[in-house]
């Protein structure tokens, strides 16, 4: 699917039922990732004054209803937000539900209240702007161990403010140029030359990042704003075969197990957090991963489980009408 029939197609786009198109379309405008906007949004109207000069009148940065904004190369009156308050919504639950089954499987007693991921001030300190990132840290429950996933760690808040790429932004001040955010950290650290970091091109001679998940960079101001998105960035590489992504592409890299691939609905972009948070949840619910007194056990190397005959489809997120896109 695309926005207009001027957008290029390629051959590696494969063609999907006009019915699975209709409805990944009308799911996007319920969730309210898609808006029209009114057309004065963001653009200029002119008024002719009596003295034969001309005025120019501002229309709205964002729409009033809906606080989307048009963004550069999106066909009018179609805009997409960076993130939906529903997406939010279920990233949380799903987040959630994650810390619930880890620390009951710890024998950890349930409790009424938890502290926020970060609070207000450790956000405003580590310069995090209003959109889905903050959100999510200042609402999501802090969980009560150490691991989230095999060799992830949960970040104290002094392992937040060290932020790999924060420095590779030029203009930090520019809040719709958003730079990758590390969220949970990995021991080990790879190059980051090969990694297929979407629409995020800094000088990476010689640089090195830690691996684990980030938030994606983010244009705020294209026409497909992920905010939302996220990259797990391995180690080492998936070389067996069987680790596949949406489009059952092989995984190549690094940084693309979970990934789509080829994404026949919409422009390529990262898998979004609330996918591979559930892949977690789905991994303690089946009893995949083990539990122990720091959390999540089994080390970094665990995920070499998704390269195999056997285990390859739990690492799989399915793209399509009622999943994701």
């Amino acid at each position: 699917m695309h926005f207009d029939i001027m957008d290029e197609l390629t051959p590696e786009q494969p063609w999907q039922p006009l019915e699975s198109i209709l409805t990944v379309w009308i799911e996007m405008i319920q969730r309210k990732k898609i808006v029209a906007l009114p057309d004065k949004v963001g653009k200029q109207t002119y008024e002719n004054l009596d003295d034969g000069s001309v005025r120019v009148i501002e229309g709205p940065e964002r729409d009033p209803a809906t606080g989307a904004k048009r963004l550069d190369g999106a066909t009018s009156p179609w805009t997409i937000v960076p993130y939906a308050l529903k997406d939010l919504e279920e990233t949380l639950e799903v987040w959630g539900m994650a810390v619930d089954i880890i620390e009951q499987k710890m024998g950890l007693p349930k409790v009424e209240q938890s502290d926020r991921f970060l609070d207000v001030e450790a956000l405003d300190a580590a310069r995090i702007p209003d959109g889905f990132a903050r959100k999510f840290l200042s609402q999501a429950r802090r969980p009560r161990f150490k691991f989230i996933a095999p060799g992830l760690c949960v970040p104290t808040k002094e392992d937040f403010f060290t932020q790999p790429f924060i420095h590779q932004i030029a203009d930090l001040e520019d809040e719709d140029n958003l730079p990758p955010m590390l969220l949970f950290r990995g021991d080990a650290t790879v190059d980051t030359e090969p990694l297929d970091w979407f629409g995020f091109q800094p000088d990476l001679r010689d640089f090195k990042c830690p691996c684990g998940v980030y938030l994606n960079a983010c244009q705020r101001s294209y026409r497909y704003p992920q905010e939302d998105g996220c990259t797990l960035v391995l180690p080492f590489k998936l070389d067996a075969g069987w680790a596949k992504k949406s489009d059952f592409s092989r995984v190549d890299n690094n940084d693309s197990l979970l990934q789509s691939g080829i994404n026949p609905y919409i422009d390529a972009h990262p898998v979004q957090l609330q996918a591979l948070v559930e892949n977690v949840y789905r991994h303690i619910q089946r009893e995949d991963w083990e539990v122990d007194a720091n959390g999540v056990a089994g080390g970094i190397d665990k995920w070499n489980d998704a390269d195999t005959e056997q285990e390859w489809s739990k690492y799989f997120v399915n793209l399509g009408p009622g999943r994701y896109w």
